[in-house]
């Protein structure tokens, strides 16, 4: 088997790791921190996943959770706080109270308004500011 597959394969790669050498050469310096930011990631990601005492819940004072179920938690309350949502994400659900006289106003002001925050419906619904 060495003689057979082995070897042959060596002397085959030769050529291409001798033309290979110079690139990595390269790439080795244009990236001397590599090891040490990765390494980095690593000692952050391996905080993130602890967990000191998982045999007890959150709340019965036996154990603490670690940070990922906080994130987790977190993650599940800011989806309650952004109730709404469309086909692209959840977004948070906004209402803005404003006497019909000041509406006008803002649209003689600046006509744009009108069409850029959709009073049209507003100023022209019967149940709006309408007042025929």
């Amino acid at each position: 088997m060495l003689s057979t597959r082995i070897r042959p394969f060596v002397r085959e790669s030769r050529p291409l790791l001798r033309d290979l050498r110079p690139s990595a050469s390269r790439a080795a310096e244009a990236t001397p921190d590599l090891t040490g930011f990765l390494e980095v990631i690593n000692h952050f990601l391996n905080t993130i996943a602890y967990n000191p005492r998982p045999q007890g819940g959150a709340w019965d004072g036996k154990g603490t959770e670690g940070y990922l179920f906080w994130i987790a938690w977190g993650s599940h309350a800011a989806a309650t706080l952004f109730s709404s949502q469309d086909a692209h994400n959840v977004y948070r659900m906004v209402a803005v109270a404003m006497a019909c006289d000041t509406i006008r106003e803002t649209v003689k002001q600046q006509p744009a308004q009108e069409f850029l925050q959709s009073l049209t419906p507003v100023l022209t619904s019967p149940l709006g500011c309408n007042e025929r």
